[in-house]
């Protein structure tokens, strides 16, 4: 009898602890697109250096495979005004979706930080031009360590820039 009600109790449970791990690497995936969402709208779109001074770790670095590395926040966000903040163009990316890949990262059984892989595009629009204008394709690693003030991306590696 008694391992009849084990049997039925592991049957029961087991369905809904895979349920509630599926529901937390799609609560995962949404807490980070967004997060990654948000930081390409600021650097991009809207130069808003306060929001990418809440979403960067003070340890960042950039490691980009045609313009080198960023060696710092401090550095990373100076460089927003020579950069993104000053093109002639509206300048947007966008992500492939089906290219993204996440790896919860633990440490004595604790999630510290997500690896997420991707594939993503750049685009530029001309004042005057009603078109955005495909300039590349490249792959990313950002490394987001959880923060007692949140995600943060501490890592950031944009390689394989293929010009269109």
């Amino acid at each position: 009898m008694h391992k009849l009600f084990y049997f039925l109790l592991v049957g029961l449970c087991f369905p809904f602890s895979i349920i509630s791990q599926n529901m937390s690497e799609d609560e995962m995936k949404m807490e980070i697109m967004s997060l990654d969402k948000k930081l390409f709208q600021a650097v991009f779109e809207d130069c808003d250096s306060l929001v990418i001074d809440q979403l960067l770790h003070p340890d960042c670095i950039f490691y980009h495979d045609q313009s080198g590395t960023i060696p710092d926040k401090a550095t990373f966000l100076k460089g927003l005004k020579y950069g993104p903040c000053s093109l002639q163009y509206n300048a947007t990316r966008a992500v492939d979706e089906a290219s993204i890949e996440l790896f919860p990262m633990y440490q004595n059984g604790r999630l510290y930080g997500i690896l997420q892989n991707g594939v993503h595009q750049f685009y530029a629009q001309y004042p005057g031009d009603t078109e955005k204008k495909l300039t590349s394709v490249a792959k990313f690693s950002h490394l987001w360590l959880k923060t007692e003030t949140g995600w943060q991306l501490v890592n950031i590696l944009s390689y394989d820039h293929q010009s269109d």
